[in-house]
């Protein structure tokens, strides 16, 4: 199995507002040429066809399909199995439309009945399950002539590629620089400022801090403005610089502006962790090959298997595979 987050890293992750698995990216869920793709996939349902999204997350792709069925005029089921505490609240309901969410549970064991699904789908989500067992309980639940539908992570997508370059960049501004650390320590001899006049000491530190946090801002600007892949390190600057900042003319008192500072280093540091994760899951070659395998082993004919753009840029795999 692949070594993954656990339950409640994601569980906190979409309760915070994501939609997808990219932060800011896809906001309004999937679109372009994905959503193109997933739309080619629901042209074949049918009133009365059930559903079920494998690893399902905020509930964008389940979106997808509902919506699709309301221009349609279709009665469909589904639900989604994920093992994070998914709330159905921030997934569309219809009259006709009621989807269920099968919370706190791994796809590899869905507890959905024999046979009794239609359409199975995931879209970045199977690359971090035991991909034997998952496939595996697809064909358990799989109606005849049903398919398994899905998008995963590859080694030579690029976004892989640029999870490797933020992992790199979230590294130099936190490991190699300090900037944030002596920006902490700045707010204390700010603080120390506010309640009296410095002490020569205390003066000679806090110019030594502003000599640091400058050179390093130099470098990081350096960084934003040679890069073009340098979103983090722009996130990062914004965010922290905003710390010496009123809030709409009021002061922020100390105790917040530390707080400002712990809050993006933790969130930086789950960032990071779950680009790590997305590096561990992408399919290698090696991979890909064995995937087909095993989808042939357990009775599934594979249809499509190749790759899938994004304004004409790799973003992965797209698979299609029927009973």
């Amino acid at each position: 199995m692949n070594s993954r987050l656990d339950s409640k890293h994601w569980t906190e992750y979409w309760k915070s507002g994501n939609k997808t698995t990219f932060n800011s990216q896809f906001n309004d869920g999937y679109d372009g040429e994905i959503k193109s793709f997933w739309k080619s996939i629901f042209y074949d349902l049918k009133t009365g066809d059930s559903i079920a999204d494998f690893c399902c997350g905020s509930g964008a792709l389940i979106n997808l399909v509902i919506e699709f069925a309301s221009e349609n005029s279709l009665d469909i089921n589904i639900c989604g199995i994920d093992y994070a505490d998914i709330s159905v609240d921030r997934i569309k309901r219809l009259p006709n439309i009621l989807p269920r969410i099968i919370a706190n549970t791994s796809v590899e064991h869905s507890g959905l009945a024999d046979s009794s699904i239609d359409l199975i789908i995931s879209q970045y989500g199977i690359e971090y399950t035991d991909i034997d067992l998952a496939i595996k309980e697809a064909s358990r639940i799989c109606k005849a002539k049903g398919k398994m539908v899905f998008i995963a992570h590859t080694e030579e997508s690029k976004i892989i590629k640029e999870a490797s370059t933020n992992i790199e960049q979230i590294d130099y501004c936190t490991k190699r620089l300090k900037i944030a650390a002596n920006v902490r320590r700045m707010l204390l001899v700010l603080e120390d400022k506010a309640k009296a006049d410095l002490s020569g000491a205390s003066r000679k530190k806090a110019d030594k801090l502003r000599t640091k946090i400058n050179r390093d801002l130099v470098g990081l600007n350096t960084i934003i403005t040679s890069n073009k892949q340098s979103t983090f390190v722009k996130y990062f600057v914004n965010q922290l610089m905003g710390v010496f900042e009123s809030d709409n003319g009021k002061v922020i008192p100390m105790i917040e502006k530390l707080k400002m500072v712990d809050s993006l280093l933790q969130e930086i540091d789950d960032y990071r962790l779950r680009l790590s994760d997305l590096l561990g899951a992408a399919l290698s070659k090696e991979m890909q090959s064995k995937l087909k395998q095993v989808l042939t082993s357990n009775g599934f004919r594979v249809d499509v298997f190749e790759s899938i753009y994004y304004q004409t840029n790799n973003i992965g795999i797209k698979v299609v595979a029927s009973k």
